[in-house]
């Protein structure tokens, strides 16, 4: 995949990143492949990429960015979790031997903008109509917007990796898996 992204000239690398705070880091983007070397031996690979995750951007409730992706040991929320699931997107410390080095969209794919928040339209209640209940009257008034509550994200399922390899990952990445099949 490295490769890929290198040849279709959409790699962003980076080097000595240890903080999402780094520059380097400004055009990452959720859905965004992220690269590593180091995080086990590689038998020669060059370059050494030795792991591959998914961004999925930043959580609302905390502001802490998290990745999807397949591993051993990675953690979610302080808990240690060992197949393929959501991870909290951490960089390597600047003594690790592993390197984050790094990103780029999923060549071919485009950019797609968020939906707007969906809002639901009140109409204010007259002074009479909070007194006593009266039927809605079919004129123009004004209008005053609510956001709709969020629904509640549950907690990631973690998968074993083989199984995530065999269905998971085949569902989610059909282009990706048809790209990646081409070469």
């Amino acid at each position: 995949m490295y490769h890929w992204t290198k040849d279709a000239g959409t790699l962003n690398k980076v080097s000595g990143v240890h903080s999402h705070d780094h520059s380097g880091l400004s055009k990452l983007k959720p859905g965004d492949l992220l690269f590593w070397e180091g995080t086990y031996a590689t038998a020669g690979r060059v370059p050494p990429i030795s792991h591959v995750m998914i961004y999925l951007g930043t959580l609302k409730e905390d502001g802490k960015k998290v990745m999807y992706g397949a591993s051993s040991g990675r953690r979610y929320r302080g808990k240690k979790i060992h197949g393929a699931s959501v991870f909290d997107f951490s960089l390597p410390k600047v003594d690790s031997k592993a390197k984050f080095v790094g990103y780029s969209p999923i060549p071919g794919f485009k950019s797609v903008k968020p939906a707007p928040k969906k809002t639901v339209a009140f109409r204010k209640k007259t002074e009479s109509e909070v007194t006593k209940p009266v039927a809605p009257k079919k004129t123009a008034t004004a209008v005053e917007t609510k956001p709709v509550a969020e629904e509640q994200t549950p907690p990631p399922t973690t998968v074993p990796v083989a199984t995530a390899r065999k269905t998971v990952l085949p569902k989610l990445f059909p282009k990706l898996r048809a790209a990646l099949s081409k070469k």
